[in-house]
């Protein structure tokens, strides 16, 4: 690590903001951590993150900060830091948040100093770590600039969207087809299930066809071998971007018929007592759902 370069901050250390701190320090960047999580602080360090006592000292030492947080109240915290130090610095927000509430925390940032970008990511923890994973951003063309040699040390693909607020919008919508995907997915091979075949077989047939998607061939896979042990998308993550989905639908008017129906079945893996398994687990819900009308009608 090249200890004379300025340090990167980095305010929220879980999974993918560890992930930001692993790329960094691969390539020389120091790094200055902070997370109210004293765990997640004693992971970062092993991995060379410096940490900060508070978003405000991390704040006094670095004049480019990254966000990765799992709520909007997080993100309002960190602000409230970072507001104490006029540093005349870039905020880099990668958090799925509705840009309403983005452009809100921006305006209290530009207040004291601070520009800020909206940026979001498509990947998990190892594709960030590798940088291997899209980076949508978004924002003024002047800040874009200045940060874009981080943001390409971040990732290997970077796509410029405009308007700051067009990434998070543009992950809301990725989003929103996950959801729908998955329930999809999950409802055919329940339903190959009840009808006695071989799932390894209908995985096989389905991932070569046209009828495939990639979150068929990844999360079909898991509903063979119903193992939903994964990092890729717990449904305490989906269901809080599902809210943000739904609120910016309302706001601009336009219905959601198929999001609102894979919504309620996804709850249906939270009240199933699945919320901390990946989403997979919608084909296991369907299943045990099933069984008892399939007794009754000598299915």
């Amino acid at each position: 690590m090249n200890k004379d370069r300025n340090p990167i901050g980095v305010i929220g250390l879980g999974a993918i903001g560890s992930a930001f701190c692993e790329r960094l320090i691969a390539g020389g960047q120091p790094v200055v951590g902070f997370d109210v999580s004293s765990a997640a602080v004693a992971r970062a360090s092993t991995l060379g993150v410096e940490a900060a006592v508070s978003p405000a000292a991390l704040a006094e030492r670095c004049r480019t900060v990254v966000t990765s947080l799992p709520h909007i109240e997080a993100l309002s915290d960190a602000v409230n830091g970072l507001e104490m130090v006029s540093a005349g610095g870039l905020v880099i927000d990668t958090n799925t948040f509705a840009a309403t509430d983005k452009e809100a925390a921006s305006r209290r940032l530009a207040d004291a100093g601070w520009r800020m970008i909206d940026c979001t990511i498509s990947g998990n923890h190892d594709m960030v770590v590798t940088g291997d994973y899209a980076f949508f951003v978004s924002g003024a063309p002047a800040d874009l600039s200045d940060c874009r040699p981080l943001l390409d040390l971040l990732s290997n693909r970077i796509i410029e969207l405009g308007a700051f607020g067009d990434a998070s919008k543009i992950k809301l919508i990725l989003n929103h087809l996950v959801m729908i995907h998955t329930a999809a997915a999950a409802e055919a091979m329940a339903l190959a299930a009840q009808a006695g075949l071989d799932l390894q077989t209908v995985y096989d047939l389905v991932t070569s066809s046209s009828a495939s998607s990639e979150i068929f061939a990844l999360r079909g896979k898991m509903m063979v071998d119903e193992d939903y042990r994964s990092s890729r998308g717990n449904y305490h993550v989906i269901m809080k971007d599902a809210d943000i989905i739904s609120a910016l639908a309302q706001t601009v008017r336009f219905p959601i018929p198929l999001f609102s129906l894979a919504t309620q079945l996804h709850m249906l893996g939270v009240a199933g007592g699945w919320a901390e398994q990946d989403t997979a687990s919608l084909a296991t819900v369907f299943r045990r759902n099933a069984a008892p009308l399939a007794e009754e009608t000598g299915g």
